[in-house]
């Protein structure tokens, strides 16, 4: 016979003894008439231009801290975190000067980084615009050294050759390295340099198979545009082949079939053969059905609806 109703427990845990209160939070606002708008602060209240100057001052002396503690940092990393020397360089120029090499792919995704958040940081000083955007055009001049660095450095770990052949540890630089390269690439200017960053981001995306690259890249490019039309920068035209994907798809393609001997396109338009289609890159438009193999069979109902998988 089960115990009496008065004790009778609904889980793990037996019911509180007496009559269930809120916390004083909550029972302090149901005591208010919702349907009374809320009287405006009194004057007295309201902050000052005293308080106002006070807590900028008390702002602006918190982000020294912060941007003291960044160089601390730097300088207790040691003399092996820091480029290597010329002589041991490659020679890869680039619109940004010549490439960055580090001891270990992980040494130079931490450099990568560490100049991703001076950018930051920068950009959230106390007396920046609120909107990023805006922001981003503002401290551009203080942020340009690290924005250039943060390109060389990507540099000097995407491989030149088109067909090379990448390991786990340069393959998750690859990745790390994708949103330094849009916090920097935002506010370049130069055509040339902007060329750059479209063709290292799609290359990253072919060489990781990490899709959420080519939305970085879609990232900047908005982000040029919006600079254009705000009047911040010079006017960008996309490259053919936006949405993101199709350039990468159509080289994939090729690459895929001058190893296997199989036309992938070819494929998904009658070819039975087994296995080939788990390896193409859908577009915006062909996501879903790209996703087969790896959510479910082909031919199951993956239940996701128009959902966008990158």
């Amino acid at each position: 016979m089960g115990p009496p109703p008065d004790q009778m427990h609904f889980g793990m845990i037996p019911p509180p003894a007496g009559p269930p209160r809120l916390p004083t939070a909550f029972a302090e606002n149901l005591s208010h008439n919702f349907n009374k708008p809320p009287a405006a602060a009194p004057r007295d209240d309201l902050p000052s231009e005293d308080d106002l100057e006070a807590a900028t001052v008390l702002a602006e002396t918190e982000w020294a801290e912060i941007y003291k503690a960044f160089h601390v940092f730097q300088e207790s990393l040691g003399h092996e975190y820091q480029p290597l020397p010329i002589e041991y360089m490659p020679v890869q120029n680039t619109p940004f000067g010549a490439a960055i090499y580090f001891r270990t792919y992980s040494i130079a995704t931490l450099q990568s980084l560490y100049n991703m958040a001076l950018i930051i940081l920068h950009r959230c000083h106390p007396s920046m615009p609120a909107v990023s955007m805006i922001a981003a055009g503002v401290a551009a001049q203080k942020t340009a050294k690290l924005a250039i660095d943060i390109a060389r450095i990507t540099a000097g770990l995407v491989p030149t050759h088109p067909t090379g052949q990448i390991n786990p540890a340069l393959g998750a630089s690859l990745i790390e390295s994708s949103m330094p390269l849009f916090f920097a690439a935002v506010q370049y200017q130069d055509q040339a340099q902007r060329e750059w960053v479209v063709m290292k981001l799609r290359e990253i995306a072919r060489l990781t198979g990490w899709a959420t690259a080519s939305r970085v890249l879609l990232g900047c490019q908005r982000a040029w545009e919006k600079a254009a039309e705000m009047g911040r920068g010079p006017a960008y035209t996309r490259p053919p082949f936006e949405e993101e994907g199709e350039l990468f798809y159509e080289a994939f393609n090729e690459k895929m079939a001058a190893d296997t001997g199989i036309n992938s396109i070819q494929d998904e338009e009658g070819s039975e053969e087994a296995g080939s289609k788990r390896f193409l890159w859908r577009t915006a438009g062909r996501r879903t059905a790209g996703a087969v193999g790896i959510l479910g069979e082909e031919g199951e109902d993956l239940g996701i609806g128009g959902l966008d998988l990158v």
